[in-house]
């Protein structure tokens, strides 16, 4: 049996082939000092600090994720290296056997489907499955009703800006997660690269590894 793993989570995928990195345990004081910055200067002054002490992880995080962001900067505060050399001293489930298939569209192609996807996901109801999830008791706080989409419509829900915009945020965000997405992946030079049509030359590739 051959095990076929598929997802569009770059940390995930490496995770598991690459393995989680052993970090040193972080002492509390680095914690409290860096949510005491996060008081006084705010999230955007920090992750500036993050792409000064990391700029290879800082790069593959968005820039309003705070739990990543305080995660690097205590790491680095902590051990004086960046988070990103523990995760390129990790030892996981990958070997030189491994292979990548990676699927990619040019960019037009992918912007436009990423429109067209939010627009069905609107005319489909989200907007009142946002609005019933609120009402079952789980507000804009949870950090589940902050990511792409949720957090948008939240803030169109909350009387913050009209639908109109938060769909417009939503199509932004979703392609900024997309190019994030891509500069993860590429950093990986394994991958072997296919447009999602290109379904004879996949399966050429896979019964040459297989056989």
């Amino acid at each position: 049996m051959i095990p076929l793993f598929a997802g569009g989570t770059g940390l995930y995928i490496d995770s598991f082939f690459s393995g989680i990195a052993e970090i040193p345990a972080i002492d509390r004081s680095v914690r409290e000092e860096l949510y005491r910055d996060l008081d006084n200067y705010g999230l955007s002054a920090l992750y500036n600090k993050l792409k000064e002490a990391d700029p290879d992880f800082a790069d593959r995080i968005h820039p309003n994720d705070k739990q990543r962001i305080l995660r690097g900067l205590e790491v680095y505060r902590q051990t004086g290296k960046p988070i990103s050399f523990y995760f390129e001293t990790n030892r996981g489930c990958g070997s030189s056997e491994t292979l990548y298939i990676g699927l990619y569209e040019e960019r037009d192609v992918l912007r436009s489907k990423i429109d067209m996807r939010v627009d069905n996901m609107i005319r489909s109801g989200f907007v009142e499955e946002v609005r019933t999830i609120r009402n079952m008791g789980y507000g804009s706080h949870l950090k589940s009703m902050r990511s792409i989409g949720y957090n948008e419509i939240n803030s169109y829900l909350d009387g913050e800006i009209t639908l109109a915009d938060s769909i417009e945020k939503i199509k932004l965000e979703t392609k900024r997660y997309a190019k994030r997405q891509m500069t993860w992946f590429r950093k990986n030079k394994k991958i072997n690269w296919f447009k999602p049509s290109r379904i004879d030359q996949i399966r050429d590739i896979i019964n040459k590894w297989m056989f």
